[in-house]
C-alpha cells in the first residue's frame, strides 16, 4: 500500500489510497508494461475522524492520523468500519499535528507550530523530543529513513539522527514558506513539492544536490514515490487531479 500523505479541504474524511497496476480500478493511466507508472488507483476504505486530519502513517494493523487539534489518533483498520470503537488517543501535543510517520516500531510527530518534533514508543509513552526550527506559516512533513530524520524548516532540508543531532542542512533554491510535503525515494533521496512554489524536486541527502525541479504541476500538495521511479503528485488546483513525474528526470508524465 501506497500512502498519499493529503486531505481533501473539508478535512474530515480521510482516504486510504492503493496504488495498483490494474487497469479496472476508479483512475486510469497509461502503462509501460511491468516497469511503468501505476495504471489506477483504487479507494480502499474511509474512516471519518473528529476534526481534519493533517497526516497518516500506516503500521501493522493500525493507522495513525495526525488532527489539527493537536491529537494523535489510533485505529484498528480490521474494524475501521466502526469508527467509535476501532479508534482510541494515542498522544496529544501541543500545535496541530502536521505530520506523523512510524519508523522502527516509533511513531515521531512534527508540529510547526511548536516547532517541536516528538518521538513515542508503541506504548503511547513520549520517549524523545526535540526543537525544529521553522519560519514557515503553514504545515511542513518530516521522513524518516536510514536512520535520519529529514524535515524542511522554510528555507532548507534539516537532516537529524534519530536522537535530534543535526546531522546537515542541505540548501534548496527557491523554497518558499509555504506549504511543503515530502517522500522517500531511492535509499538516499527525498522528493520535495512546495505548494507555493509550484515546484516539485529530488534531492540528495548524501551529496546535498538538488538533481531536479519541475514546474509541470500547479498547486502540488501530497507526493509518493512509486518503485523509485515515478513521482505521484497530487494537485491543489482547479482540478484537485494527480500528476505522474519521472523519478529520474522531474519530465512530467501524464
Amino acid at each position: 500500500m501506497y500512502v498519499i500523505d493529503f486531505v481533501s479541504d473539508d478535512g474530515e474524511v480521510l482516504l486510504a489510497v492503493e496504488i495498483t497496476t490494474s487497469p479496472k480500478n476508479l483512475f486510469n493511466f497509461p502503462t509501460l508494461g511491468s516497469l511503468g507508472p501505476p495504471t489506477s488507483m483504487k479507494l480502499i476504505e474511509t474512516s471519518k475522524m473528529s476534526t481534519f486530519v493533517d497526516s497518516v502513517t500506516m503500521h501493522a494493523d493500525y493507522m495513525y492520523t495526525g488532527l489539527t487539534d493537536g491529537l494523535i489518533m489510533q485505529t484498528d483498520t480490521r474494524c475501521v468500519a466502526d469508527t467509535s470503537s476501532s479508534t482510541c488517543l494515542f498522544a496529544k501535543i501541543k500545535g496541530r499535528v502536521s505530520s506523523v510517520q512510524e519508523y522502527h516500531n516509533e511513531i515521531y510527530a512534527l508540529s510547526y507550530e511548536s516547532k517541536m518534533v516528538l518521538v513515542y514508543g508503541l506504548d503511547k509513552q513520549l520517549k524523545r523530543s526535540w526543537a525544529h526550527e521553522t519560519s514557515s506559516n503553514f504545515h511542513e512533513k518530516l521522513r524518516v529513513f536510514r536512520e535520519k530524520v529529514v524535515a524542511p524548516n522554510g528555507s532548507c532540508i534539516v537532516v537529524y539522527t534519530l536522537e535530534g543531532k543535526i546531522v546537515k542542512k542541505v540548501k534548496c533554491p527557491g523554497m518558499t514558506n509555504g506549504f511543503k510535503a515530502l517522500a522517500v525515494c531511492g535509499d538516499d533521496s527525498v522528493i520535495l513539492s512546495d505548494y507555493r512554489a509550484n515546484s516539485v524536486s529530488r534531492i540528495n541527502i548524501d551529496s546535498s544536490e538538488v538533481m531536479w525541479t519541475s514546474k509541470h504541476v500547479q498547486g502540488p500538495r501530497g507526493v509518493a514515490c512509486y518503485r523509485n521511479r515515478y513521482v505521484i503528485v497530487v494537485r491543489d488546483n482547479s482540478d484537485y487531479g494527480i500528476s505522474i513525474l519521472d523519478a529520474i528526470t522531474g519530465d512530467f508524465y501524464t
